[in-house]
Formats: C-alpha cells, sequence, structure tokens
C-alpha cells in the first residue's frame, strides 16, 4: 500500500491531467486540477512526515508555477514546457559522477564503479534529450498529441534504460562473483 501511495504522490496530478484533458480537451481545466492534485500532494507529504524534500517539491512546484502561469495568461504554452523543466532539471543534476552509487542495492557495490558512472551519464543524457524532444513536440504537435507524448514516452524510454541498466549491472555483478569464486 505504501508503494502505490508513493506511486500517487509522485504521478498522481500528471496522471488526473492526462485523464482529465483526454476526456474534456479543456487545457486549462486540466491544468488547474492538476495544480489542486500538486498542492494536496504537498499538503500529504507535510501532514505525513512534517517535512518537505526539496526533489519532492520540484515536481509540484514546477506544476504550481507553470500551471499558474498558463491560466493567469491564458497560454497553454507555459505548462506544455513543464515536462522539459522537470527533465532538463533531472538530466542536469545526473551529471555528477557516481550520482547513482547511493541509490543502488549493496549487492551491487562489487560492479565496476566506471560502468555505474557511465550510467549515470546514460540516465543524465536520455533526460536531457528526453527535454529537448519535449519542446520540439510542443510546437509542432496539437495539444492532444502532445498531452499522450509528454505523458508516456518519457516514462517508456527511462523504463527502457533502466531495464538495460539493470541487466548491465546484474552481469557484471555475476562476472566479479564468478572471478572472485575461480580466485578461492
Amino acid at each position: 500500500m505504501e508503494k502505490f501511495l508513493t506511486f500517487l504522490l509522485d504521478f498522481g496530478s500528471a496522471l488526473l491531467f492526462l485523464f482529465l484533458f483526454l476526456a474534456t480537451g479543456n487545457i486549462y481545466l486540466a491544468t488547474g486540477v492538476g495544480m489542486a492534485a500538486a498542492l494536496a500532494t504537498l499538503v500529504w507529504i507535510w501532514i505525513r512526515d512534517r517535512r518537505i524534500r526539496a526533489m519532492q517539491a520540484l515536481g509540484p512546484a514546477i506544476v504550481l508555477v507553470m500551471g499558474g502561469a498558463t491560466i493567469l495568461f491564458h497560454d497553454p504554452r507555459f505548462v506544455m514546457l513543464k515536462p522539459t523543466l522537470i527533465l532538463g532539471f533531472i538530466g542536469a543534476v545526473m551529471l555528477k559522477p557516481g550520482w547513482l552509487i547511493p541509490y543502488l542495492p549493496p549487492v551491487a557495490s562489487v560492479a565496476p564503479r566506471p560502468l555505474i558512472v557511465t550510467i549515470g551519464y546514460v540516465y543524465a543524457a536520455t533526460h536531457l534529450v528526453l527535454a529537448a524532444a519535449n519542446v520540439v513536440v510542443a510546437r509542432v504537435a496539437s495539444q492532444q498529441t502532445w498531452v499522450i507524448l509528454s505523458s508516456t514516452v518519457p516514462w517508456i524510454v527511462i523504463g527502457l534504460v533502466a531495464f538495460v541498466s539493470w541487466w548491465l549491472v546484474r552481469r557484471s555483478v555475476i562476472a566479479v562473483h564468478k572471478q572472485r569464486a575461480m580466485e578461492a
């Protein structure tokens, strides 16, 4: 249940935005409801933890600022650039060598550091390319196409990168254990 709540906190406002826009075609209504969900997310995190960490606040804060600008200026381009800001910021943070190491399970500690650093750079590049792609799609596609693509493609691509990364780390850990067994 805890994992499901975490998922809802992380993606609830985006999913609500997607479904509401697809149901109504009204980007302003979907934006307003998405903003309310983002604010509810922050309130829930505060009630649950009595603090809000910077990375927990990043997504909802960008939703509130860009959604607010969309409604205030009656211009959907602001909300359409939100994924670019989030993906770009995350990609920039991921350019720090070794950022991935604290997130690995203990068994992966034997994986070669250059492999882990390279995987971190691949994640960074993936996020930065997706951020740039969002700008292109937002400029050339219809709102409906943008909503569908920006709500699905990044998660599919990041999921594929995660799967390949897991496979590479797993293979390297197995190789290390085999080498140690042969030396023993």
